[in-house]
């Protein structure tokens, strides 16, 4: 691979901290999306009046705060991936414990 700010030098090696990081974010993003359509499934069947009561109406707001929770948290995970991936090169020298993640490197998207 072969572009703007890839080294030239045989010393360079890819960060794979930096892939497994960009990985993560992808899988992050991805679950992301899948949780948020999950509670809108949920709550179109709420409102089209298959609950109903005081019992679905505190089941709801608990839903409600399930989702601002769960969603809250892989935002936040997102963000910090995100902080992380900025502090981090795309090209290490070859003694870099980055240079070395244990477990394969995954290709450019995650995938």
């Amino acid at each position: 691979m072969t572009g703007p700010g890839t080294p030239t030098g045989e010393a360079a090696r890819p960060n794979r901290h930096r892939e497994a990081v960009e990985a993560a974010l992808a899988a992050a993003a991805d679950g992301r999306v899948r949780l948020a359509d999950a509670f809108h499934r949920l709550f179109a069947v709420a409102d089209e009046g298959g609950w109903q009561g005081r019992a679905a109406s505190d089941w709801r707001r608990q839903a409600e705060q399930a989702r601002t929770a769960t969603l809250g948290t892989v935002d936040a995970f997102a963000d910090a991936c995100r902080r992380s991936l900025a502090g981090q090169p795309e090209w290490v020298p070859a003694d870099d414990p980055r240079a070395r993640h244990p477990g394969p490197a995954l290709p450019a998207g995650g995938r």
